[in-house]
């Protein structure tokens, strides 16, 4: 949460060696990308999340950034809609690499037994997919969707950054994190997986993109809306302009969506506490913020953390790159109309169809990729809240037992006449005799049955047994008052 690690895995040392070259090279020498920032949005017929993602977070990004004083220097641009096909996209890679790639899409997935998931998940699902409606149950062509198999050994991406905002993008875990949907903490895969996608834009042997941004498991629109659909795309808009204006490691522009996970896991430990001991609470704002708390921590850096927007080197000519859209800087981007939502097709959660007919796995109707789900909201919610509610009864058993432990310092001290017969068992020597004990409250109160021999109190033992109260005392100091249990055996 407070540092915005890398992650990183190639499949050969040359694809390692070849990432930290580019990383090298950057910093020394600069790179002959021009400042400029591509935006490309996708939109698919009839689909409701991708409108979503379109309007309320790629346009008024752009929007925002373009008009900025400080991102003057900067040239902003826009591939909307049905324009973000597969083919744009490989021309962008190949023949005109912006500086910084920003993408919004769905993220195709594929079930563990897929052999097409390793390679494939979280690629980007483009403009050529005729949408839910018109392609319902069937299989998702490769022809469709942008994965790592599609760039070439011959590209170059040196000194660029990719933004992938899609599920999946970046990578996948082994468990899945939304149980409450199918009823059960399933494997998604046979293990947790960067996705191949990031890797290749790294490891290019001609000189990889920098550094990777991308998001694990499913997105959800709450990363750029409230529960109510309003806009909130401040932590996007903050971490580009830390990028793009300061010229900062990726790792430290990361920061604010660390900050916001912290908050959201602040707040839902309240509601959560609160729901606990009978205070009313919105079902669904509850649920909300537990799927705001999982989405927010799911953003990761694939690459480098300390890679930054290196200067433009000396040596390279400055070309005006042409525009990809007609959209002038600083004018409010085109509005696409939203589709007709009661026309969507059903399709699982986070998911696309994999080459066998769909099957809805228990999900919810009419469920869509970015974890929206359609008129069986309010249902996915109920069975959120009510796992809430078990998760919180299960933990206060357990919470009272610990918080009873710390309130709590006992010291003990045996004897024996031969210590290697004795045999220690659940909290218990066994061929040994109890001889002295210190019962301590955490308020002071302290309790202590004095041992007495036949000649009176035993001096060596007993300074034995206040030199190991002496010890706990400061070790629980030390530890910040954890339980802590000493025995010694004479």
């Amino acid at each position: 949460m407070q540092y915005a690690v890398g992650r990183i895995h190639f499949d050969t040392l040359e694809e390692y060696a070849a990432y930290a070259r580019s990383v090298v090279q950057a910093e020394r020498d600069g790179v002959a990308l021009p400042r400029r920032m591509v935006f490309a949005g996708v939109q698919y017929p009839d689909d409701m999340a991708t409108s979503r993602s379109l309007h309320g977070l790629v346009q008024p990004l752009v929007a925002e950034l373009a008009n900025h004083p400080l991102c003057g220097d900067w040239l902003f641009e826009l591939i909307a809609g049905a324009e973000a096909t597969k083919d744009r996209l490989l021309h962008l890679l190949y023949a005109e690499p912006p500086t910084l790639l920003f993408t919004a899409s769905y993220g195709v997935e594929f079930e563990a037994v897929d052999p097409r998931q390793l390679p494939h998940q979280g690629a980007i699902l483009c403009a050529d997919w005729p949408g839910p409606q018109a392609w319902r149950n069937r299989a998702i062509p490769l022809q469709f969707y942008l994965a790592g198999d599609d760039i070439a050994s011959d590209a170059s991406l040196h000194g660029a950054f990719v933004f992938q905002f899609a599920c999946f993008g970046a990578g996948c875990p082994r468990d899945d994190d939304f149980p409450h949907l199918r009823g059960v903490r399933s494997a998604m895969a046979p293990h947790a997986f960067v996705a191949s996608l990031p890797r290749r834009l790294l490891g290019l042997p001609r000189g990889g993109a920098l550094a990777f941004i991308g998001h694990v498991e499913r997105a959800w629109p709450f990363s750029f809306s409230d529960a109510r659909g309003g806009k909130q795309i401040e932590t996007f808009s903050s971490a580009l302009r830390r990028l793009l204006v300061a010229e900062t490691p990726i790792g430290y522009a990361l920061e604010f969506f660390n900050d916001r996970y912290a908050e959201l896991a602040t707040v839902l430990t309240e509601e959560v506490e609160n729901a606990r001991w009978g205070q009313a609470s919105n079902p669904v704002e509850l649920a909300t913020r537990w799927t705001e708390h999982n989405d927010a921590r799911s953003y990761i850096i694939v690459g480098d953390p300390a890679a930054r927007l290196c200067p433009r080197a000396e040596t390279a000519p400055v070309v005006e790159a042409p525009r990809l859209a007609s959209t002038p800087v600083g004018a409010e981007p085109p509005v696409i109309p939203p589709p007709d939502v009661r026309a969507a097709a059903p399709v699982p959660a986070g998911s696309l169809p994999p080459e066998t007919p769909v099957i809805p796995m228990a999900l919810p109707d009419a469920a869509a990729s970015f974890g929206l789900f359609g008129n069986k909201l309010a249902e996915a919610m109920q069975k959120l809240i009510e796992s809430l509610q078990q998760f919180g009864e299960r933990l206060a058993a357990p919470l009272q037992q610990v918080i009873t432990d710390a309130a709590h310092l006992e010291i003990e001290t045996y004897v024996a006449e031969a210590p290697e017969t004795i045999n220690y068992r659940q909290g218990d020597f066994r061929g040994a005799t109890l001889r002295a004990v210190t019962h301590m409250s955490l308020d002071g109160d302290t309790q202590v049955p004095v041992p007495l021999g036949d000649e009176g109190v035993d001096e060596h033992l007993w300074s034995i047994h206040v030199s190991m109260v002496q010890q706990a005392q400061a070790n629980r100091a030390e530890m910040g008052g954890r339980l802590r249990r000493q025995r010694q055996v004479c």
